[in-house]
């Protein structure tokens, strides 16, 4: 027993014995005093780490609902030290995936182990293979894959609870192999939808590790060195400078680019799936109070029907001061923990509109940014973090406090260190009414801005990230007004009603086109799908399904998926 333990042991009998001189019953109090810490999981389902941190080898998972009995907790009370024997010894999970039935403060803190590696649990063996587990289904409406890939071939549907053999792991753990007791096909399932007895990585590897993409981060502080400073990072406080999350960013590959869309009802799957989407993109407003708990049936509806979802997680402006950022950090953390593929942070904040007027800062977001991205990596790892796009303008001839203009800002932003907090850079791309391909002719004033043009957004936002991260449109859009006869006049860009519907299908296949053969977009978010909302927004103009039922940009953009 160690000193901090034996003292706590003094501490209790000496409270007994006064209990006693006192005639109290010694029993229950004893029992009361001997109650153990309990964590009760709320997320739909988090990994179980052999240590407290995100990059900690995997040894199982735990599911909402579940009950842990905490032995321990880090210095930070991050991460807890819980009692699940059939993982192993070291078994880990982020604290924010649960609540705790006593004050943290009273959980004792305990050394991780340094880089200790998973131990081995005994998973139950089969005849002729002893890596062989029998597991089950976790969630219902869970398809078995072809192929480890969220966007490969769905071969069968899965009920929750029903008993699969998993015979093997993907390299990175977060795909199992399995077979049925209907079908001895080897099929893929993402690990978090399986109640294994064992531990994933003692399933034997299936097919070669995936090679490791360094960061070209030399690149990346020489862009961030050359930023010029604006106003608004001048004036950002000088808190924003607090010492990064101990969580080292994962550089997601360019090449491999997927396609979604946002939607109002999700009321066409089987339309998006043919496309070529595996994404679909949802709001979440945020406001301090609000908890997470509420978007589970989001996460859950999504994956139900075979997509990956991406969260756009904003609120209103007034609750953009520093004192707020610790509160939505969390709410981010635990969406996180819900299952959310990816997490866009907060929306257009160079902006007042979406950001408090007079404290409009690319470093002032930057912090919010950082404290958002830890939350997330410590619940989930896998979600990809996306920083908020800001609005493409011109309009402010710079960058203030009061509204700055998405090209300062972005430098501003990795000129802060925001390099450090995401996967991906979040980019809008809505105002065109040229072909993708062009970089010149618009009609409108200042024709030669680069927001105008689906390319200069690209080569402007790529060079100011040193080319160190990919590209995510959470929202590219062409606006036709056709079925109308006109556009409102706000959105007016070119008489009578800007693009034709031939012309927005065909822009949006060509958008992907040109993402897909450069290999500088990791996800490209279509706005919209299915919007209806005219009047002075006119955003059933942006919408793939057009007013009459027809969809001639689905035709379109699965033929420009298909290589077509």
């Amino acid at each position: 027993m160690n000193n901090q333990h034996r003292g706590l042991a003094v501490k209790f009998m000496l409270g007994v014995l006064a209990l006693w001189l006192a005639g109290a019953p010694v029993a229950q109090a004893a029992a009361t005093a001997a109650e153990p810490a309990v964590l009760t999981v709320i997320a739909f389902n988090a990994f179980v780490r052999a240590t407290p941190d995100n990059n900690g080898p995997v040894v199982g998972a735990v599911f909402k609902g579940d009950k842990v009995t905490v032995l321990g907790r880090n210095v930070q009370s991050s991460w807890l030290l819980v009692d699940l024997p059939k993982f192993g010894s070291n078994t880990w999970v982020a604290a924010i995936i649960g609540k705790l039935s006593v004050d943290v403060a009273t959980v004792p803190v305990v050394a991780s182990p340094a880089g200790a590696a998973a131990p081995a649990a005994a998973a139950p063996a089969k005849a002729g293979n002893p890596a062989v587990q029998e597991a089950k289904i976790a969630q219902s409406a869970i398809f078995l894959r072809a192929a480890p890939a969220t966007h490969s071939k769905r071969v069968q549907l899965m009920a929750k609870g029903a008993p699969v053999t998993a015979v093997g792991r993907s390299a990175d753990s977060l795909w199992i192999q399995v077979t049925t007791k209907s079908s001895k096909d080897l099929l893929w399932v993402l690990a978090r939808f399986v109640e294994l007895p064992g531990v994933v990585t003692a399933l034997p590897q299936i097919g070669p590790a995936k090679v490791a993409v360094a960061a070209t981060s030399a690149a990346a502080a020489t862009a961030a060195a050359a930023a010029t400073p604006t106003a608004a990072v001048a004036a950002a406080p000088a808190a924003t400078a607090a010492a990064p999350v101990a969580v080292a960013p994962k550089i997601i590959r360019s090449g491999s680019f997927e396609l979604g869309g946002q939607v109002a009802s999700f009321a066409y799957p089987d339309l998006m799936r043919q496309t070529g989407m595996t994404w679909v993109k949802r709001q979440v407003r945020w406001a301090p109070g609000t908890g997470a708990a509420g978007q589970a049936g989001v996460v859950t509806d999504a994956h139900s029907k075979g997509f990956k979802v991406l969260l756009s997680v904003l609120g209103d402006p007034q609750h953009t001061a520093p004192a707020y950022f610790a509160e939505f950090a969390s709410f981010v953390g635990a969406l996180a923990a819900l299952g959310a593929d990816g997490i866009e942070v907060w929306n257009e904040m160079n902006l007042p509109r979406e950001w408090l007027a007079g404290t409009i800062s690319p470093v002032a977001y930057t912090e919010m940014l950082r404290q958002a991205y830890g939350a997330i990596k410590a619940a989930n790892a896998s979600t990809l973090v996306v920083s908020g796009a800001p609005a493409p303008t011109g309009y402010f001839g710079g960058c203030g406090l009061q509204g700055c203009d998405d090209s300062p800002f972005i430098a501003g932003m990795l000129a802060a260190g925001g390099l450090n907090y995401i996967d991906c850079i979040g980019v809008h791309y809505n105002e065109g009414i040229m072909p993708p391909a062009a970089t010149s002719g618009d009609p409108r004033g200042s024709s030669g801005h680069y927001t105008r043009y689906y390319q200069g957004m690209v080569n402007q936002y790529r060079a100011a990230s040193g080319q160190s991260r990919p590209l995510c449109f959470t929202e590219i859009g062409y606006l036709s007004g056709q079925e109308w006869g006109t556009v409102p006049g706000a959105f007016l860009w070119r008489a009578p009603y800007n693009n034709t519907v031939a012309e927005h299908a065909q822009y949006l296949a060509d958008a992907v086109r040109l993402a897909r053969r450069q290999g500088n977009v990791r996800l490209m978010i279509i706005f919209n799908v299915d919007f209806t909302y005219w009047a002075d927004d006119p955003q059933a103009g942006f919408a793939m399904v057009r007013p009459t039922g027809d969809c001639p940009a689905c035709t379109a953009v699965q033929q420009a998926m298909a290589g077509g």
